[in-house]
């Protein structure tokens, strides 16, 4: 993917229901609504725009190319890892802000 900024993304800070999804993300070499689109080891979750929210989805990756997700960032960045707005996590049947989610970039692991 042409101008990825990082390569990996350490996602970590979610609340305990959403611990399988914190981990590394690799740049999976495609793209969701125009940006690149990060895999978990394993390749069971993935971190993608949503262009029709503005938003960056983290879940499933299954669903890929939905507005579906377990988290979110609602921001508008070429990537998530350089914005400083809070990411949401879907928690009982509504989102909730948690402001300890962090989303650090590596170029290197």
């Amino acid at each position: 993917v042409i101008g990825l900024r990082h390569r990996w993304l350490v996602v970590g800070g979610g609340s305990a229901v959403h611990s399988v999804l914190m981990g590394v993300y690799q740049a999976a070499g495609r793209v969701c609504d125009g940006r690149a689109v990060f895999e978990l080891d394993g390749g069971q979750a993935s971190i993608r725009f949503c262009s029709s929210l503005a938003t960056w989805m983290l879940g499933s990756r299954k669903d890929e190319g939905t507005n579906l997700g377990h988290m979110e960032l609602v921001d508008d960045v070429a990537s998530p890892e350089v914005s400083t707005k809070a990411w949401k996590e879907y928690i009982g049947g509504s989102w909730k802000e948690n402001t300890g989610i962090l989303v650090i970039g590596l170029r290197h692991r």
